[in-house]
């Protein structure tokens, strides 16, 4: 704007100082009207500048967050809710009836039940304490009756055994224990007894509790019969117990006799 300034007296200045041939010539024309003209021109000047700024971290201005306005909600009035009541005079004849009816019932059913159950266990209990204690003693009186029996019976001998018979020479003699259980002669017999065992295929009941002597290097051994020996062969071979092995061998270390012979006292 300053520079149209300018150029606007500029002109006005030359239009001024220019000569007007109408003075030399006045008296042949007329003077005119003086018009001005001003003429504006406008002159735009860009200018070009570049301008280096360093912004220091700490002064920029933190950053707010946007602000958000929370418009209000209309809400609409809840509908008006009707209650009904049931009739009371109804509900309250009914309670009453019900409770007086109930009542005597559970009264009279109990009164027989706790009489009965009293006497019941202590009839149960009286037999069997009574029966138990004299079992054990009568079974170890039988067992001790039965050896004492048996041994008083081979001590006696036996009218049938073959008195003055021959000789039997067995190929072995083995012993067993007796003790185990009842032998074939209905006896129960210790380890440490004279009792042997008679092969089966010679064996009878008739020679129960029957004496023999049995002979060994020179010596003799007295036993009786009281058990069958179903494994025994059948040349009166023997079967007999620890205790009269051990008398015969010194030892049951060597299981079976094989030198000896036997006979009917």
């Amino acid at each position: 704007m300053k520079a149209t300034g300018i150029i606007a007296l500029s002109l006005l200045g030359l239009a001024a100082a220019a000569p007007h041939r109408q003075h030399l010539h006045a008296h042949d024309k007329a003077k005119r009207e003086l018009v001005m003209v001003t003429e504006t021109a406008e002159v735009v000047e860009t200018v070009v500048a570049t301008t280096t700024v360093w912004v220091d971290p700490e002064d920029v201005p933190a950053t707010t967050a946007p602000t958000t306005t929370e418009e209000p909600v209309y809400t609409a009035p809840p509908a008006p809710t009707t209650t009904e009541e049931a009739p009371a005079p109804e509900t309250t004849s009914e309670a009453s009836s019900t409770s007086v009816y109930v009542a005597p019932a559970p009264t009279t059913s109990e009164t027989p039940s706790s009489t009965y159950t009293p006497p019941a266990p202590t009839t149960t209990e009286t037999p069997t304490s009574t029966y138990v204690a004299p079992a054990p003693e009568t079974t170890s009186s039988s067992t001790s009756s039965a050896i004492v029996a048996a041994e008083t019976a081979a001590s006696s001998g036996s009218d049938s055994a073959p008195a003055g018979s021959e000789v039997y020479n067995p190929s072995r003699i083995t012993y067993y224990s007796p003790s185990v259980g009842t032998s074939s002669c209905g006896e129960v017999y210790s380890d440490d007894s004279n009792v042997v065992a008679l092969s089966s295929g010679n064996m009878n009941s008739n020679l129960c509790n029957a004496k023999i002597t049995i002979e060994l290097n020179g010596k003799t051994f007295p036993a009786f019969i009281g058990e069958t020996c179903p494994g025994c062969p059948s040349d009166h071979s023997l079967d007999i117990t620890p205790g009269l092995f051990t008398k015969m061998m010194g030892s049951t270390d060597a299981g079976v006799i094989r030198d000896a012979k036997w006979w009917f006292d």
